[in-house]
């Protein structure tokens, strides 16, 4: 199977200003490695301000990188005119409110890829066009003529997950699809997600800070952490057999709602610290296991399994 989509080295930093109004650069990620294979989905997980988002908006130059390589499809599109690529990679936001258009009717918000590339030869094609995507969504031709403000949140997402499909992308970026929806809302947008990956041969990056989530959408799980990937492999053995301390943190933090099975949990140490600058590893100021070495070293992926990399001084 061969990959649609490979970062190496991927950096990204911003300037920002501290407290005295000094600059400063902030590095939002950090040599990040991963690559996704094609009709697979790549799960990005962590907590807020780990640099997820950042990264899905640089794969596909939405944000410009600072260093590192992003090869999309055997072409190395770092520095290349992401015109002619535009079609062939999307996103889907996290707030569907916020990303469509209110003055706008729907078919109008799904058409407007289809316009931008000249890829239908009269409204009424357009029209149609759009119709026709509505109704791949579970929704109905009819809800074309309406406004964003009278669907209701998954409603909403279900119009976004419309208009990217509308250019017949290969590869999308889930940014947080369900993280600003109700739980019974969540659930009909993974199976939608699902369903279309299915039937269209798609590949995703989805982020998202919830573990049960990408368990069940990914093929593989990336772990990240103050703008670097910690733990990289195939999601059930990440997620089943989880080697860094902050995975561990992250799976214990998952509920079960059954009382006997909660209270039978392996208790793991609790995550503890502030989040002060370090030299080493970005996660000793909060590992339970920190030794002198972590605050002073920088630890390299190390593979643990045929795919199951991992970011510790406890496997070196």
């Amino acid at each position: 199977m061969s990959k649609i989509l490979q970062a190496e080295d991927l950096t990204k930093d911003f300037s920002v200003r501290d407290q005295r109004g000094r600059r400063r650069m902030f590095r939002a990620v950090d040599a990040v490695n991963f690559s996704i294979e094609r009709g697979n989905c790549f799960g990005l997980v962590g907590e807020s301000g780990s640099g997820k988002t950042t990264t899905g908006r640089t794969v596909l130059r939405l944000i410009e990188p600072t260093a590192g390589r992003i090869t999309f499809d055997g072409v190395d599109i770092t520095k290349a005119d992401m015109a002619a690529y535009r079609r062939r990679m999307q996103i889907i936001f996290q707030n569907p409110a916020g990303s469509l258009d209110p003055k706008y009717q729907v078919g109008d918000i799904v058409a407007e890829g289809l316009r931008a590339n000249r890829m239908c030869g009269s409204r009424a094609e357009y029209r149609q066009r759009a119709e026709e995507l509505l109704r791949q969504v579970g929704l109905f031709p009819e809800d074309a003529l309406r406004y964003p403000g009278e669907f209701s949140g998954g409603q909403q997402q279900r119009i976004g997950i419309a208009r990217a499909l509308a250019v017949e992308p290969e590869f999308i970026v889930c940014d947080e699809p369900v993280s600003a929806l109700d739980v019974s809302f969540q659930a009909q947008i993974i199976n939608l997600l699902k369903r279309l990956q299915q039937e269209k041969g798609l590949s995703y990056l989805f982020i998202s800070h919830d573990m049960s989530v990408v368990r069940h959408m990914s093929d593989r799980v990336g772990i990240m952490y103050r703008g670097r990937l910690l733990e990289c492999g195939e999601a059930e053995e990440v997620i089943g057999h989880p080697a860094h301390p902050y995975t561990r943190a992250l799976i214990d933090a998952i509920p079960i709602a059954d009382p006997d099975r909660s209270a039978a949990r392996t208790r793991r140490p609790p995550v503890y610290g502030a989040e002060e600058a370090v030299t080493g590893c970005c996660y000793a100021s909060r590992c339970p296991y920190v030794t002198e070495r972590c605050r002073q070293a920088q630890p390299e992926a190390k593979k643990i399994a045929p795919d199951h990399v991992c970011s510790c001084h406890l496997f070196e």
